[in-house]
């Protein structure tokens, strides 16, 4: 019989299935097509959107934050990508019981990644939606061509500016 007072075994090493490589290749074969499809957005689609957004005179309208939303994860898009594989990394070299949850972490993690690339896409798709009425517009001659406005301004609105004093660069 087995005695209850006596220590558990030490640890068996990770099934031949939960090896490191077999994950992190199994995460990389999903990922792989949603970043190349994210970065061939980021550099054929985004600059075109924001040339047709900028034509439109949507800069400083209330959609904004979309195109903002996109040029944001464009430029951190490196930050990104190397905080998360020094998680990975210090994860794999210092915490003991990482093997158990990896599968767990990595699969959880693809799943974010595409569907953050599926988000991306789908904001540069509504933000062209969004400016192909307005550019209609100008082109029936219903609005006027904008025109270099001040910057916060577009078509008469502003944006909110903080009270004080500017600051000059």
């Amino acid at each position: 019989m087995n005695n209850p007072y006596e220590p558990p075994s030490t640890p068996a090493e990770p099934a031949p299935s939960d090896q490191a490589w077999k994950t992190y290749l199994g995460a990389a074969t999903v990922v792989l097509p949603a970043l190349f499809f994210w970065v061939f957005a980021t550099i054929i689609l985004l600059p075109r959107i924001s040339q047709v957004w900028k034509d439109a005179g949507l800069e400083g309208s209330r959609p904004q934050w979309l195109m903002d939303l996109s040029w944001a994860f464009v430029l951190h898009f490196n930050v990104i990508v190397l905080a998360l594989a020094a998680v990975l990394l210090l994860l794999e070299l210092r915490y003991r019981k990482w093997p158990q949850y990896r599968r767990m972490v990595i699969g959880a993690a693809t799943f974010l990644v595409n569907t953050a690339v599926l988000l991306g896409l789908t904001v540069i798709c509504v933000s062209a939606l969004l400016a192909v009425p307005h550019l209609a517009r100008i082109k029936n001659g219903e609005v006027a061509p904008p025109t270099s406005a001040p910057a916060g301004e577009v078509e008469g609105t502003k944006r909110f500016e903080a009270p004080g004093p500017k600051a000059e660069f």
